[in-house]
């Protein structure tokens, strides 16, 4: 992705992730962390809890449970925290406190560089098993695509703001790269931000479309759209293929339809003529 413009830091709120991490995972608690960008993560999120014994708590990288999960970049899981001896015990008077047993953390990375973790726990020694684990993992994977979305879809506004320095040749070049990343992206991300992407592609349309009041002299479908954005960046059938999840042969057959509405004899005009008539940005 284009870096003239950069990365715009958001505040990340953890609450909708813990809860639907504690109702995934099925859990009596679900918990969240964030990297102050020294060497401690700060639990700033919980849901389930019966105290305040482990809000705001400082977890040191390396230590605890989460810490382990932070040091080493990948989930870690106990089937009981108070006997567990892969881990160090720096918290367990917050952790016994709230009377937590089993528990699963899974670090997340964003876009910024920022840090943290997700946990979930029960209030009983039992083994989590990978169903637990998978759900874990999936709602944190879903965090990092969102905050990745907001993070381009930041920087992409800033490509469309008046002022911005790039050159309007690069900059269009620029949008239209954002275009089809977006799309690529907006399937991928949850309701929310799939709004905001929604938004931006409009924005990007009617920034580069001479009269996008106009209605399209030729209507394509969702699918031959969708690989003629990607084509437009250069994408060979095999790259537009992969990137869609589709076949190479039904590529072709969605790129020659789409040229055919378009009286196109190539790719290239196909492309030509698509932006000519306000398709493609």
């Amino acid at each position: 992705m284009p870096s003239d413009v950069p990365v715009v830091a958001l505040p990340l709120d953890l609450a909708p992730y813990v809860t639907a991490l504690r109702t995934a995972a099925g859990t009596d608690i679900a918990a969240g962390g964030i990297c102050d960008g020294g060497p401690q993560m700060t639990l700033t999120t919980l849901v389930g809890n019966r105290s305040d014994r482990l809000k705001f708590l400082d977890v040191r990288r390396g230590q605890g449970l989460g810490g382990k999960a932070l040091a080493l970049s990948r989930p870690i899981w106990v089937a009981d925290y108070w006997t567990a001896k892969g881990i160090t015990h720096h918290y367990d008077e917050p952790v016994r406190a709230e009377g937590l047993r089993a528990m699963v953390a899974v670090p997340f990375s964003l876009p910024d560089g920022v840090q943290g973790v997700l946990y979930a726990s029960n209030r009983k020694a039992m083994v989590m098993g990978d169903r637990v684990l998978d759900r874990v993992v999936d709602v944190t994977r879903r965090l990092e695509t969102d905050a990745r979305v907001s993070a381009e879809v930041e920087r992409r506004l800033a490509d469309l703001n008046p002022g911005s320095a790039l050159h309007p040749g690069r900059r269009d070049q620029c949008l239209r790269d954002a275009h089809a990343e977006l799309m690529l992206l907006r399937d991928d991300v949850a309701a929310a931000h799939r709004d905001r992407v929604d938004a931006l592609l409009t924005r990007i349309a009617h920034a580069m479309s001479p009269d996008p009041t106009a209605p399209p002299p030729v209507r394509l479908t969702r699918r031959e759209l969708d690989v003629l954005i990607q084509v437009a960046t250069g994408a060979s059938n095999a790259e537009v293929a992969e990137r869609l999840g589709l076949t190479e042969a039904t590529t072709k057959s969605y790129l020659q339809t789409a040229s055919r509405k378009l009286d196109a004899g190539n790719r290239v005009e196909s492309v030509a003529n698509a932006r000519r008539l306000g398709l493609l940005p």
